[in-house]
């Protein structure tokens, strides 16, 4: 049964992309923090690690392995057959916490394979990728995409043309966070600030390209936060500045905070969630402000929601009221080159030029 190293495992990812990590733990271990490229299959699932870990303490090891055994045989068929094909369908490497039991006895249940197990397990991982992101950076380049709220820059920045670039890497900072970076950007639940943290450092490390686009963030997006050493790097770098104009950034914030939400959750949700947002600024706006806003909620609702016209008044308070103070004071706090700066189209045109 052979071990690899981390280092060995993102080197091989690097030369074969479909290189996963099985990951044994269990569910509320995996929440804590996560590898990407993972499959996520528990030898234990959490009520069984729990009591797995009272008779570990209560009794010692050789009692809590047989009690492992005991909660188990009747999944165990199921789980071992998962195992096979998730490992049978590209090249694998198991891992548990810290590479341990684990790890070991499912490596044992599907020998046959000769799948490795990881050295020092997800902990090792962790540390690995965290410890090797400050050499990392220092071999990239960034450019950070910037512009006021409701600009486009995340639209921009997934442009499908730039995904076959042979020259320039997009680090989608708010797809990482599953969240817009904004205070009406919540999208679902969020990762753990180790998961985001690790994917942002093993995307990095496997990255090939010297040059990377990355949208402007503040520190936190949502309820993780920017690592700071990547941070520090990212208020260095030179900015391309994606300028629109008003009437434009109003229909953009109306398409994906009101129009895309409705269709997918329906106008009373989004409606509560839209007034929930707007209600939580009124440290920022005033109360005066705050209360047009919902009585212009309130006056979309009942006339014609799904019409942009119909959000305009609300929408353009909040951009300029809040965003736009909040945008342009964190900006002149740094002192970035400005490499370019244009309207969507000719950001879009500029930036492919680079991708080429």
């Amino acid at each position: 049964m052979s071990l690899i190293k981390p280092q060995d495992l993102y080197l091989a990812q690097a030369t074969d992309p479909s290189f996963q990590l099985l990951d044994v733990r269990a569910p509320i271990e995996v929440e804590r923090g996560a590898m990407p490229y993972s499959f996520f299959e528990p030898i234990l699932n959490n009520e069984e690690r729990h009591q797995v870990g009272l008779c570990y303490k209560e009794k010692g090891q050789e009692a809590a392995i047989t009690l492992g055994y005991a909660l188990t045989a009747p999944h165990m068929p199921k789980r071992i057959e998962s195992w096979r094909k998730t490992c049978q369908a590209a090249p694998t490497a198991i891992a548990c916490w810290r590479g341990g039991l684990r790890s070991k006895l499912a490596a044992e249940f599907i020998a046959s394979l000769n799948v490795p197990r990881v050295e020092g397990g997800y902990k090792a991982l962790r540390n690995y990728v965290m410890t090797q992101l400050e050499t990392t950076l220092g071999h990239k380049d960034f450019l950070i995409l910037t512009g006021l709220t409701g600009s486009g820059k995340t639209k921009l920045l997934r442009e499908p043309r730039f995904d076959h670039s042979q020259t320039l890497g997009i680090l989608d900072l708010e797809a990482e966070a599953n969240h817009r970076g904004s205070a009406f950007g919540k999208q679902g639940l969020q990762p753990s600030q180790a998961t985001f943290e690790n994917s942002l450092a093993t995307k990095l490390l496997l990255s090939p390209y010297k040059h990377i686009l990355l949208e402007d963030e503040s520190r936190s997006i949502g309820r993780v936060w920017i690592p700071e050493i990547l941070l520090e790097k990212m208020c260095e770098a030179p900015v391309i500045i994606l300028d629109v104009a008003l009437e434009e950034r109003v229909q953009n914030i109306f398409t994906e905070y009101v129009l895309e939400p409705t269709q997918q959750q329906g106008l009373e949700v989004t409606r509560q969630n839209l007034e929930s947002n707007i209600l939580r600024l009124y440290q920022r706006l005033g109360w005066e402000k705050v209360k047009a806003c919902v009585d212009s909620l309130d006056q979309a609702q009942e006339s014609e929601w799904l019409e942009a016209s119909a959000h305009s008044f609300w929408i353009a308070i909040l951009l300029t009221e809040y965003y736009d103070p909040v945008y342009k004071k964190a900006f002149g706090k740094y002192q970035r080159p400005i490499q370019f700066s244009g309207n969507f189209r000719e950001c879009l045109d500029y930036i492919q030029a680079l991708a080429l």
